[in-house]
């Protein structure tokens, strides 16, 4: 029997070449072998005359990750057989959710399938693909269920009320907006509202007087007042109309 030497796995999208946050910049040399100085004499235009490393070293590109390195958790490959006896050590109750992933700081860890191995969330997604890859069923659930509006109409919002809610939050949004710079406001209208009071009483007292002198003036010229003393205001000095002429 001849066996097959080359396996095909599915393909991936490689392995980065910088970090993540790092901006790169290819330019033509640096993409097909043809832009190179070999072929068709001509240098990159950011190309380096001193190199650190050589070709050789830095290819394959896996020897420049700058990404986290990936582990295989659990290695061991299960036959179906032994599987179906893995599954059935799970008790009847357990469910996959209630077995909550570990916080990303702790490095992933499997022990294999000893003791109470379901309750190892990597051992146990591990066996649960297996299961998917070697057509077993799956009688414990799913990390999340799936929840559709039938199932629970609380979190089905018609248009109607939606629109409601925007309407009464838009509505106090605004008012907040309106509310801001509100006391300097009201004191400003508050002085200008005292200022026009105490402009209207200075207004009315200029006006008073004008039409007082003016009148007491005309009684003056008509020769009908020769002195104050017939006036209420003993003060008023009537002669100084006559230095006016």
């Amino acid at each position: 029997m001849l066996h097959r030497t080359v396996r095909r796995a599915a393909s991936s999208p490689g392995r980065q070449v910088t970090e993540e946050t790092k901006p790169i910049k290819f330019t033509n040399h640096m993409l097909p072998l043809r832009h190179a100085k070999w072929f068709d004499n001509q240098r990159g235009e950011y190309t380096a005359v001193y190199r650190e490393k050589r070709f050789d070293e830095m290819w394959p590109i896996d020897r420049l990750s700058h990404e986290k390195p990936w582990r295989e958790v659990l290695k061991r490959k299960y036959s179906r057989a032994a599987l179906e006896h893995v599954v059935d050590t799970i008790p009847p109750y357990f469910q996959v959710r209630d077995v909550p992933r570990p916080p990303q700081r702790i490095r992933a860890y499997s022990d294999g399938i000893v003791g109470r191995w379901f309750t190892n969330y990597w051992t146990l997604h591990a066996v649960k693909y297996q299961c998917l890859l070697a057509g077993l069923p799956w009688r414990h659930g799913e990390r999340h269920r799936p929840v559709s509006n039938f199932e629970e109409p609380f979190y089905y919002v018609d248009f109607d009320e939606s629109r409601a809610i925007r309407e009464w939050r838009s509505r106090w949004i605004n008012v907040n907006r309106s509310l801001v710079g509100m006391s300097k406001r009201i004191r400003e209208l508050d002085e200008d509202s005292r200022f026009i009071s105490h402009k209207r009483l200075q207004d009315k007292y200029w006006s008073e007087r004008r039409t007082l002198i003016s009148r007491v003036k005309a009684m003056h010229q008509s020769g009908a007042l020769t002195s104050s003393d017939p006036l209420p205001l003993k003060t008023m000095n009537i002669r100084a109309f006559d230095a006016e002429k």
